[in-house]
């Protein structure tokens, strides 16, 4: 499979989120090692080859940066049947290089050279892959709501047919990626809304693992 290689667009010379000029690094220069692996990393931004060198996986519940170590940020957070992010290195505070996972249209802080002093700028994230959206509309028929586990987590049936998870964020409902139409499918979806509750690590809907026999327990 093709590495992802995000392209990244300059919201002009070094503008702005929202017409706000960018803010360049504080004092001018990074603090020791991170100056000369930001002078490498600038470059790699400016061509997204360096965010490519690294794939994302599906391991144990999440999306992960392979290769990575956890304390560079590279859990994710996205449950494996959400859409695959791609990530990036953002070079905003107070992480500079973290690692950031992204979709579409996200904002990442971009490191770049003037004079041998690191700044930094902020540049766009065009990699067509959506963010899941939210509150989107379910089937107008008795078979939308198919599984309730507790208030906030739940597998629906949307207007296309598919089946999907949902768990509600800060009021909203925040769609997975589509399980499948069929009945097997549906009790996927289930069985993770149910496991989401829980506090329990999602089952890649798409991968090896087997789901639990039967459906989940009753709501």
């Amino acid at each position: 499979m093709t590495p992802w290689k995000p392209r990244l667009i300059p919201l002009h010379p070094p503008t702005a989120i929202l017409g706000r000029p960018a803010r360049p690094t504080a004092g001018g220069p990074l603090p020791g090692l991170l100056v000369a692996f930001a002078a490498l990393a600038a470059s790699a931004f400016m061509t997204g080859d360096r965010a490519a060198a690294e794939s994302v996986v599906c391991s144990e519940g999440p999306w992960v940066a392979a290769g990575r170590t956890s304390n560079s940020g590279a859990l994710s957070g996205i449950p494996c049947d959400e859409p695959k992010p791609g990530w990036i290195f953002d070079w905003g505070s107070p992480t500079p290089g973290h690692i950031r996972f992204v979709y579409d249209g996200d904002r990442v802080v971009a490191p770049y050279m003037v004079g041998g002093v690191v700044r930094t700028t902020i540049r766009q994230v065009q990699q067509g892959i959506m963010r899941p959206s939210v509150n989107q509309p379910v089937a107008s028929d008795d078979s939308a709501y198919l599984y309730q586990a507790g208030r906030d987590n739940r597998a629906v049936r949307g207007d296309d047919g598919q089946c999907y998870r949902e768990q509600r964020i800060r009021g909203q409902w925040r769609r997975s990626g589509a399980y499948g139409s069929d009945a097997e499918a549906c009790r996927k979806a289930s069985w993770n809304a149910y496991r989401r509750s829980q506090g329990l690590p999602l089952i890649n809907p798409h991968g090896d693992e087997a789901f639990p026999a039967g459906p989940p327990p009753a709501g």
